[in-house]
């Protein structure tokens, strides 16, 4: 049984002409998606965070059923004015509920601006692809995404990132 070894670890290996090998570790692909455009509700059910266009939304297949896929989102915005609005945001993966985070508490400075940010670990435990998205809601008046309440310039881009990250034995 011929083998390929990588130091003292066996990469690869022969049998009966099949060839077997191990799995890499460390981040195997990444995948983005960012928000250039602003986004303005009062919705008080989730709604996609999109600007029309872009939706903070991103699609990774992994490689790997044991592999993990790290999701981090950068949100900016206005989330709510008066100081009684708070904004409350969710990860779902394909249409499951994995992750909430973010109850933001407005300022009553129309020009407040503040950061919803969340980092996750998941185990989707698959080689088809999946699909993270980003929603918020409010629970009363308006919120903005990548703008301040008092002006819809762009002020920032949010963004979301997938990685998927190998847990084998190499």
């Amino acid at each position: 049984m011929p083998t390929l070894k990588l130091g003292t670890t066996t990469a690869i290996t022969e049998s009966s002409g099949t060839l077997t090998y191990a799995q890499p570790t460390g981040i195997l692909q990444l995948e983005h998606s960012s928000m250039a455009g602003t986004q303005s509700s009062s919705s008080t059910n989730f709604i996609t965070v999109t600007d029309g266009s872009n939706p903070l939304i991103v699609n990774i297949t992994p490689l790997f059923v044991t592999s993990k896929i790290l999701i981090t989102v950068s949100m900016y915005g206005s989330f709510g004015v008066p100081a009684s609005v708070t904004t409350y945001s969710q990860l779902l993966r394909d249409s499951t509920l994995i992750h909430n985070f973010g109850a933001v508490v407005s300022s009553t400075d129309a020009g407040f601006v503040t950061t919803n940010n969340t980092t996750y670990l998941d185990a989707p435990a698959t080689t088809t692809q999946v699909t993270y998205t980003v929603q918020t809601k409010g629970d009363g008046a308006g919120w903005g995404i990548n703008r301040r309440q008092s002006s819809a310039q762009n002020i920032a881009d949010s963004s979301i990132t997938a990685m998927e990250i190998a847990v084998g034995s190499l």
